[in-house]
């Protein structure tokens, strides 16, 4: 018998579909669940991770009166059907029979993308109405002892009505929660500590055999996963004055608050099955002749959100990019269908820490992403790699331009690079990319106030995803406004412009900086027709002084700046290489907080303080731009 693993190369064309951030995170990062957003939380106490809210709430609780947090109502070990929503409809008709969201041995496990399918008499509800009247919503002769509803609840596979690796906590884990209120408020367990718990559990009431809500504000209510007696069922209540673990009849519409599943339990789902590969995307050269479309070149994905999803879009598990494109995913269940969505942010918690996103501006500021197909995940390892296309077709795009996103991110992936080179503790402020195909404004453009950046992508007019010097400059001032300091007015400019010098300063450290960032010193910006017929571009390092040489020069800016930088010139003047790490460190310190404007001035006389063996040296490459030392 053949030991070995089977590797199935497949490459998946990819579909292009607009995405909201979605998906089964890792707790710090927040989980996406059935259209509703939520976090964890933790009780050091007991050890346990909890939601941060109820099923179907809007919101943490910010009283234990907050309506937007009571959530839903869900009748005892009912799935989410529509009957959980507080103003759903009624029916007085027990449901006569249950079917549960089930595992098949073709695809563990099912998660349908319809309600689950009850058997129906004549007479029988609709599936999303709330069964009014009985104690039990079930039928007599239906399990009866609960025990299949118990099983549900305490699903943990994305099948029940919690979030993968969640379910519904039992009594003792209630029981063992409110104990530790007991302990932080000096024997108390009421209502008031409830809401001051970590859980800041919300007194939401119940909704009642009539069909009408009740003790809202006043009383908390939440299922546990146990049956108990005759057509009842487990559950914690609070009021104003105890705690106590109580059961009741099954047909109250009461909230759930999910808790992680222990690790032995997560250790039990049958995992083994790791899926890798490569993802690359279509990166177009330009120049200041244009986009060079027949020079196509596929370029490695890099440190971009890779989510696995399951048949209902819930996230498996996430990874991220590594600098050659490539992702993995360890342990996933097997023999699931599942299907690859690649977001176009980058993401980072922790030290370093980053949030960077590509969105589309005039469409609700969607999160650009793409998804493979669907997928068995099967029994052996599986590599499947992953491209993205421009979607350029010899004349004109012709398709969706997938690559669009991820090429901008690339640029920023440079940039954020070099900082970390120097830097490798910092953490860079979220920042959103507005690039559309519809946006054709004049310029792109760094907004202080939203800390975000406008970039175009109207074709025939102004492409900005493969112009990767424009989109490193507007990094560039996205770096001078959150680690150091710009007293620019900002306006319009063009080269051969005389500027205020703090305007100067500002322009050039974006060309500089753009350089320095992708270790090349020339810039281009390509438009019109085919996106060449309007393209203009220079180099920084080889373009001579001109007779607008000087302190209001935003060329002469760039250039110093850069002759600091650089290494391998021939230039007589310039015999420095310093590299980005003195630059960044007098950005990031003492031009930051300089008592004059910023400018070439200020950036100067501080570097030659903090280097004054290079002094001499600083001072020729100034006087080559015919500003006096």
């Amino acid at each position: 018998m053949n030991h070995k693993k089977v590797f199935l190369i497949i490459i998946f064309m990819a579909l292009w579909v607009w995405e909201g951030h979605a998906g089964y995170l890792a707790c710090s990062e927040g989980i996406t669940f059935k259209g509703k957003q939520y976090k964890c939380v933790v009780n050091h106490q007991t050890g346990r991770i909890w939601l941060d809210r109820n099923l179907g709430a809007s919101r943490v609780a910010t009283s234990l009166r907050d309506v937007r947090a009571y959530g839903d109502y869900y009748q005892w070990g009912r799935p989410t059907d529509g009957h959980e929503i507080k103003k759903s409809e009624t029916s007085n008709i027990q449901l006569l029979s249950l079917h549960l969201p089930t595992k098949t041995k073709q695809d563990q496990p099912v998660f349908p993308h319809l309600l689950p399918q009850y058997v129906y008499s004549l007479r029988s509800p609709l599936p999303e109405q709330f069964i009014t009247t009985h104690n039990d919503w079930l039928a007599s002769g239906v399990d009866d002892k609960g025990l299949r509803r118990e099983v549900f609840f305490s699903r943990i596979d994305g099948t029940g009505v919690c979030p993968w690796n969640f379910r519904v906590p039992t009594a003792a884990e209630w029981m063992a929660e409110y104990h530790t209120w007991e302990k932080l408020s000096g024997g108390h367990t009421n209502r008031m500590e409830a809401y001051k718990s970590v859980l800041k559990l919300p007194s939401a009431g119940a909704r009642l055999l009539n069909g009408n809500m009740g003790g809202m504000g006043g009383i908390g209510f939440y299922w546990a996963s146990e049956a108990s007696e005759s057509e009842t069922a487990k559950y914690i209540n609070f009021d104003t004055s105890t705690t106590n673990i109580l059961h009741d009849k099954r047909a109250y519409g009461i909230p759930i608050r999910c808790i992680r599943a222990t690790d032995e339990e997560i250790d039990g789902i049958t995992f083994g099955v790791s899926i890798g590969g490569r993802i690359t995307y279509d990166f177009v050269p330009g120049s200041k002749k244009g986009l060079d479309y027949a020079h196509t070149q596929k370029r490695p994905v890099r440190g971009v959100v890779v989510e696995l999803l399951d048949r209902n879009g819930i996230t498996i598990t996430e990874t991220n990019t590594d600098s050659y494109g490539r992702y993995n995913f360890a342990n996933v269940p097997s023999g699931i269908n599942v299907q690859i969505r690649i977001k176009a942010q980058m993401y980072k918690v922790g030290t370093p820490r980053w949030d960077v996103q590509v969105i589309d501006n005039t469409n609700d500021n969607k999160l650009y992403s793409v998804k493979s197909i669907f997928f068995n995940t099967g029994t052996s390892q599986k590599i499947k790699h992953i491209h993205l296309p421009s979607g350029w077709d010899r004349n004109s795009y012709t398709s969706a331009r997938v690559a669009a996103p991820f090429a901008i991110l690339d640029a920023i992936y440079k940039c954020m690079q070099l900082v970390l080179s120097v830097d490798p503790a910092i953490s860079f402020p979220s920042l959103k990319i507005n690039w559309s195909t519809n946006n054709a404004d004049s310029t792109a453009s760094y907004s202080i106030g939203s800390k975000s950046i406008y970039l175009r992508g109207k074709a025939n007019i102004n492409t900005d995803e493969y112009d990767a010097p424009v989109i490193a400059h507007e990094w560039g001032h996205y770096y001078v406004y959150n680690f150091s300091r710009s007293d620019s007015m900002g306006g319009s400019h063009k080269l051969g412009d005389f500027l205020d010098i703090r305007f100067a300063f500002n322009e050039g450290w974006g060309n500089a900086f753009a350089a320095m960032a992708l270790n090349d010193p020339v810039f281009y910006n390509t438009s019109g027709l085919h996106q060449k017929d309007s393209s203009w571009g220079f180099n920084i390092e080889s373009d001579p002084p001109n007779n607008t040489s000087g302190w209001f020069s935003e060329a002469s800016v760039y250039r110093i700046l850069y002759d600091l930088y650089d290494s391998g010139t021939d230039e007589s003047f310039d015999t420095l290489s310093l590299g980005f790490g003195p630059i960044h460190k007098i950005m990031t310190g003492p031009q930051k907080n300089v008592g004059a404007f910023t400018s070439i001035f200020s950036f100067i006389a501080l570097l030659k303080k903090a280097r004054p063996y290079d002094a001499d040296a600083i001072d020729k490459i100034v006087s080559h731009e015919r500003i006096a030392p």
